[in-house]
């Protein structure tokens, strides 16, 4: 028992085993934290995605046609924030309901643009510091009349 203890291969296991230990406990819980995060980020860009498909859809076609200029009908917002509670699935379970903050048409482009953002901060509840964690994420979607 006296030369296991003191042989170097013995010493050498036990101090790469620590090292692993102290190296890899970390790295796997960054993992799991990173990919908890880009589940959560990629939910909010689908909805965001999903909100400027449906203000697209709400465009008033007979302002359009009448002033080339393109508004949007009544109801696209609360359109916009109905597919946003709809489509969150994976952050409705943890009481996360990712919120419509703005729709903007740009005429020029033809393009809508939805900014929609979340707040994950349950999802991490032993990260250090306390912080809020804010999602930001925007959907665009381009529409033209023939």
């Amino acid at each position: 028992m006296g030369r296991l203890v003191t042989s170097q291969r013995a010493i050498s296991f036990t101090w790469g085993a620590m090292v692993l230990g102290l190296l890899l406990i970390p790295m796997l819980w960054l993992s799991l934290e990173l990919s908890r995060y880009a589940r959560a980020a990629g939910e909010v860009q689908k909805i965001a995605d999903l909100a400027a498909l449906a203000a697209a859809r709400k465009a008033d076609v007979l302002a359009w046609q009448q002033q080339t200029v393109k508004v949007f009908g009544p109801g696209a917002l609360p359109e916009g924030r109905q597919i946003a509670a709809e489509n969150s699935s994976y952050l409705g379970q943890f009481g996360i309901h990712p919120g419509v903050q703005r729709i903007t048409l740009n005429n020029a482009q033809q393009v809508v643009r939805v900014t929609v953002a979340a707040d994950v901060t349950p999802l991490f509840p032993a990260l250090p510091g306390g912080g809020r964690i804010l999602i930001t994420r925007e959907g665009f979607a381009q529409f033209a009349w023939r």
